[in-house]
């Protein structure tokens, strides 16, 4: 799986004016992905930097090829965020994706992914945060 797919498919949590924001505490957050399908696994740890601004915008959640995807929200509220998603760029996919606030310091989180050609792709996700406050190493 390539880097920017990964990027894509987590940083891309949308976010629409008056629907309410999955509900988590603000600062620093360490989240661990595992990747399966396509003829790769791989499981990453990485921090993270989570804002009121971001989580009421969305933009804490956005990617660089936003622009590239439609989505379809099913579910959105303050203990569960699911939709689905079709991107053009960078590799053209359909997934289906679900996260779930556990408690406003712990979320999981999966994603069902199709790229072209068949391939497939599952993404299992768990956050929980660190800090309230954000250091200047995080991906933000």
């Amino acid at each position: 799986m390539k880097p920017g797919l990964f990027v894509l498919t987590f940083c891309l949590l949308p976010w629409y004016a008056h629907a309410e924001p999955i509900d988590l505490k603000t600062g620093g957050w360490e989240v661990t992905v595992t990747t399966t399908g396509a003829g790769a696994a791989d499981k990453q740890t990485f921090q993270t930097c989570v804002t009121k601004e971001g989580l009421a915008s969305g933009s804490v959640f956005e990617g660089e090829d936003e622009a590239s995807c439609t989505r379809k929200v099913i579910t959105q509220s303050a203990q569960r965020f699911e939709f689905d998603e079709v991107c053009r760029e960078p590799e053209p996919s359909k997934g289906h994706m679900t996260f779930e606030a556990k408690s406003r310091d712990a979320y999981v989180g999966s994603i069902d992914r199709t790229l072209e050609g068949g391939a497939q792709v599952h993404i299992a996700m768990s956050g929980h945060w660190v800090s309230p406050t954000c250091s200047d190493d995080v991906d933000d």
